[in-house]
């Protein structure tokens, strides 16, 4: 899913920075209209933002329920709002490498604001979301399977909207269970369809004009 993400918007447009870039702070809890959040955030074209959070050290997978199952209230649940489509940079990382040592950062995207705090404690990682009957069913984009790594970075194209981000840890569940830290910074860089080259224009009317003459 990530890759079509990727294409899509490959075509559409490049990252472009915006004069209106700032560092956005963070906030703690719920956007308007969402529930169960850890913390909010909107970015517009050229915007960034860092916070720092605490998760157990597999509540993103507990193998021991089934692969592909995390803690709901072990995880942390960002709500971050696009403003314009944009070029997102994302990265999580372990804040003490020594203190943090049994955080394996992992996370799942999703498109969409939850908006209850009802359902059961285990969420899918790999899945759409919907906690309870007549609730947003939150939309699976992609996710990061990390049990190697004390730090992750990826990049996304998305067009504007609300977004969930679900982080937690990916270590052995056999192993005793921690409270971890880390810290996240995102930035969304806007994405402008660039004019087409002179170049390009002049083979597009030779292509034209070839055209019209084989008819």
């Amino acid at each position: 899913m990530k890759k079509l993400i990727l294409t899509a918007a490959l075509l559409s447009g490049i990252p472009a920075a915006s004069a209106n870039a700032a560092v956005v702070t963070a906030q703690s809890g719920n956007p308007t209209g969402g529930a169960g959040y850890n913390f909010n955030v909107v970015l517009g074209g050229g915007d960034q933002t860092s916070f720092q959070g605490t998760v157990g050290s597999w509540s993103w997978n507990d193998s021991t329920i089934a692969e592909g199952e995390g803690w709901r209230h072990q995880a942390d649940w960002i709500a971050f709002t696009l403003t314009e489509p944009s070029y997102l940079h994302l990265e999580i990382s372990r804040v003490d490498e020594t203190a943090d040592a049994k955080l394996f950062p992992s996370y799942t995207l999703l498109r969409f604001f939850n908006d209850t705090t009802d359902g059961p404690h285990f969420f899918d990682n790999d899945a759409n979301i919907q906690w309870t009957a007549g609730s947003v069913e939150m939309e699976y984009l992609a996710h990061l399977d990390n049990s190697t790594s004390g730090s992750v970075h990826e990049h996304y194209h998305l067009p504007a909207g609300d977004y969930t981000l679900a982080i937690g840890g990916n270590a052995q569940s056999e192993a005793v269970a921690e409270n971890v830290n880390y810290t996240a910074f995102l930035a969304a860089d806007a994405i402008t369809v660039p004019e087409p080259s002179a170049a390009l224009l002049a083979l597009i009317g030779a292509g034209s004009l070839l055209l019209r003459r084989r008819h």
